[in-house]
């Protein structure tokens, strides 16, 4: 498993969209940003943390570690103390200081021919040159890997598209096929949330089916042009 957010996963998620075969023929060219607000790192202590994180930490240090806020803990625990952590806690601090600016990551997707030939962090949204940017909180990003459908936080709100308005109806299968290949990462969450609201399963439950035909009808689409294009 793969501790998200984290730069492993990001890794992990582009290495499964390179090897699917799903966004093959759509021509989805587009250099996309992916914000993720709202890690309220001053509020999430270290004892609310997965069991993977904490697991390799003696009880005695754990106990100690617990009510410690990860922002906190990145000025608190220096070089000296990390260097004792265990290797997935002291990663963490590390790309919490490296990767988070203001409680937010910004993650530049650049995608060409159904590839994804860059995935990185960046330090916002100046510093690539993007055509959308899909921007959401920690908690509805994580209840999208976690298989909720993408049109379903669009239409509710949560997940807000900003930029090429193109993108709002005739890709909305490609963004679901983005969405359904990062729920397909053998994941292991940071922080579990709370589940979604009765009003969001029912939204939820009500357009899974519709968007899985429409997946497949846009992906059939796009094979059957591709296989008719002479060129």
């Amino acid at each position: 498993m793969v501790l998200y957010p984290s730069e492993e996963w990001l890794d992990e998620y582009q290495r499964l969209i390179n090897e699917s075969s799903e966004l093959d023929g759509f021509e989805f060219d587009e250099n996309l940003l992916l914000v993720i607000t709202d890690l309220n790192l001053a509020t999430i202590t270290l004892g609310d943390l997965s069991d993977e994180v904490l697991s390799e930490l003696p009880p005695s240090a754990r106990e100690g570690l617990e009510d410690v806020s990860i922002d906190e803990a990145t000025d608190l625990i220096d070089e000296s103390i990390r260097s004792s952590l265990p290797a997935t806690l002291r990663n963490l601090l590390e790309q919490t200081e490296r990767d988070v600016v203001e409680g937010t990551i910004y993650v530049y997707v650049e995608l060409e021919d159904g590839d994804c030939t860059e995935l990185a962090l960046v330090d916002g949204p100046g510093d690539r040159e993007v055509g959308t940017a899909f921007r959401a909180s920690a908690h509805t990003w994580q209840s999208i890997i976690a298989g909720r459908p993408a049109t379903s936080a669009v239409i509710s709100g949560d997940l807000e598209i900003i930029g090429n308005e193109l993108l709002k109806i005739p890709y909305t299968a490609e963004l679901q096929l983005l969405c359904d290949i990062a729920a397909d990462v053998d994941t292991e969450f940071l922080i579990e949330h709370e589940g979604e609201s009765f009003v969001n399963f029912l939204l939820d439950e009500s357009i899974r089916q519709p968007v899985t035909v429409q997946k497949c009808v846009t992906r059939q689409a796009a094979l059957t042009v591709q296989t008719l294009s002479p060129f």
